[in-house]
């Protein structure tokens, strides 16, 4: 079988759709795989699967312009046939293991044009050109490439006239949880995972505990996108009715998520947010828990099959209040949208259904 080698010099090793999705998929069907990464954490080999670590950079750009040319000359050395990478920052490298012959594949995780003209690092009075260059040299490194990964439909239908070699493989959970254990339900409770940014709007979701009737405590777990952004979301009225965890793991996440009521959703409606579906929407489903989510159009798609989610105005904070009232106040519609959530995962927002989709693309390629 062929050697394919994952490259990022920004996710993290265990990264869900990385590591514990496609690679492990691979090698399940008998690829020999390997992992380059930039976290500090050393070399090891975990369910097969070789994880080489070249270091990690000291800020943002010491990765963009050190980093990369470790992964670059690590990559070289493994001397393997295809290469997968996951980061934009990594296109220089991808064109060059073709000129070298090597197949290159571009796993493209987001809309990275619209996403750099929101980026807080960039200034912004050139936000808009900056997004327009990258957008153009990323078209421009994609005509070449062995083929071109996609996570949503959005940015599929913008490169599929680009590289004809191409697939969307969503980030479906992996439906794998055997936890048999019965949790108790923490009082009027809800939570949310992930990226802690104005993007996900989680000073609404703060503002609108205070709202509430039921005096709902938020369970709130993840990085902050940024140190202005956190002390604005701790101003708020309602801060005082979170419970902060900080980064966890995946299992105290789960956990969290078993014992709480409503899992939360509200991403802003704007051109980054609008054309992706949070993963986070697919775990709570996955365990069984009701919504409050955006009234975005995948969003309301979803919905449509398997009834959920509780769609709000994700800036309209009595809204948001108001949602989260109705289903700590209706217990047993609640659990019916939390079982039609689960269904949806089981019949078909599961990674078993993109899996097959991406070992027909590799054995293509």
């Amino acid at each position: 079988m062929s050697s394919i080698c994952h490259l990022t010099s920004v996710h993290t090793r265990y990264d869900i759709r990385i590591f514990s999705k496609e690679c492990n998929s691979l090698i399940k069907e008998g690829y020999n795989v390997s992992l380059i990464v930039a976290d500090g954490k050393g070399d090891e080999v975990v369910n097969g699967i070789k994880i080489y670590d070249v270091g990690k950079p000291q800020g943002r750009l010491q990765r963009m312009l050190l980093s990369t040319k470790k992964i670059f000359k690590k990559a070289i050395s493994l001397d393997v046939m295809v290469y997968h990478f996951h980061d934009p920052e990594l296109l220089p490298i991808g064109k060059i293991l073709m000129k070298k012959g090597k197949k290159v594949v571009y796993d493209v995780h987001e809309d990275y044009r619209n996403k750099m003209a929101s980026k807080s690092y960039i200034p912004h009075f050139i936000e808009k050109v900056f997004s327009l260059l990258i957008g153009l040299y990323e078209d421009r490194c994609m005509k070449k490439f062995s083929g071109i990964i996609t996570t949503t439909d959005f940015v599929f239908n913008r490169f599929r006239y680009i590289n004809h070699n191409i697939v969307c493989i969503k980030n479906y959970p992996i439906n794998d949880l055997n936890d048999n254990n019965v949790y108790e339900k923490l009082p009027n409770s809800c939570v949310f995972a992930g990226t802690l940014s104005k993007n996900l709007c989680i000073w609404e979701m703060v503002e609108a505990l205070y709202l509430t009737r039921s005096k709902t405590v938020l369970y709130l777990a993840g990085r902050w996108s940024d140190e202005k952004y956190r002390k604005k979301v701790m101003s708020s009225a309602g801060w005082s009715q979170v419970v902060f965890l900080g980064f966890c793991s995946r299992d105290t996440v789960q956990r969290i998520m078993r014992e709480s009521y409503v899992g939360l959703v509200i991403q802003r409606d704007n051109a980054d947010m609008r054309q992706a579906i949070s993963t986070k929407l697919f775990e709570y489903m996955e365990n069984g828990l009701p919504i409050v989510s955006s009234a975005l159009p995948l969003h309301q798609e979803i919905n449509k099959e398997y009834f959920s989610q509780i769609l709000v105005d994700p800036l309209d904070t009595v809204q948001i209040a108001a949602g989260i009232d109705y289903l700590l106040n209706n217990k047993n519609t609640a659990k019916q949208m939390g079982i039609n959530g689960k269904r949806a995962v089981n019949e078909k927002y599961n990674w078993i259904s993109q899996e097959k989709i991406l070992i027909s693309f590799y054995n293509k390629i």
